[in-house]
């Protein structure tokens, strides 16, 4: 049904780009719930189960939870209405410094009406992906009980949790009823370029996301009477003397 692949679009395009804080976030695709022992926790919907835990190692952790599915047929023979009932789930460490109203505003503010036809393109048999937004918890409590159910709760003092309910309508062929070329994906968001400048913009530098920017050293050149005397090379940003001898 290609949900892996829209899963991925909404993230990449649209949630991924919702706040700077964002920056180094996990964004999942498609999980599920698995039980064992008693216990409840959601893992990557595949094959393999990958858990998701809560790891304050990164800013942000988010994931769609796949609840409910009805279908009804379009007025096009071949082709069906699905109406899905999903659940984000987000989950801030420390590190994202947002309280959990905030956070939610984010994520809402970036989820779309609609797909665009451009991106729906990409997918054979599927003529429109639209979304529709619904109830938000910010009770990290109620959250944690209901995404790891009998498990031992984790969170720390500053860590927020909330879920937040959408419904995605899907117009498909019967015939892709069972496909999604997308892998399970895990996207990390990554802060744009950074671009260092000189007060009277004579150095410019484009620092790669992520990298670190070597700023060249100053080069002093002494000339007396119009003659190169000696030069002088200083790290930049660093107070320097030069000392003249007579």
């Amino acid at each position: 049904m290609f949900l892996n692949c829209i899963i991925e679009t909404l993230n990449t395009n649209y949630l991924s780009k919702s706040s700077p804080a964002f920056a180094g976030a996990k964004f999942y695709g498609l999980a599920s719930q698995v039980e064992r022992d008693k216990q409840t926790w959601p893992v990557l919907d595949s094959d393999k189960e990958i858990y998701i835990g809560l790891d304050d190692s990164f800013p942000l952790i988010l994931y769609h939870r796949l609840a409910n599915i009805k279908y009804t047929n379009d007025k096009y023979p071949n082709r069906v209405i699905a109406t899905l009932d999903f659940v984000i789930v987000a989950y801030g460490s420390k590190k994202l410094n947002l309280t959990a109203s905030e956070l939610e505003r984010y994520i809402i503010s970036q989820m779309p009406e609609s797909l665009t036809p451009t991106e729906v393109l990409e997918w054979d048999g599927v003529y429109r992906v639209g979304f529709t937004l619904g109830s938000s918890n910010l009770n990290r409590r109620q959250v944690f009980d209901q995404e790891y159910s009998n498990v031992e709760y984790r969170l720390g003092e500053d860590d927020v949790l909330i879920s937040h309910s959408y419904t995605m309508s899907l117009i498909i062929d019967k015939d892709c009823l069972n496909t999604d070329p997308c892998d399970d994906v895990v996207i990390t968001s990554t802060c744009e370029d950074a671009t260092a400048e000189n007060s009277d913009a004579t150095f410019s530098q484009t620092i790669a996301s992520g990298a670190t920017g070597i700023m060249p050293d100053n080069i002093f050149r002494i000339n007396i009477n119009g003659n190169l005397v000696t030069s002088v090379t200083s790290p930049s940003l660093v107070n320097d003397t030069i000392n003249i001898s007579a």
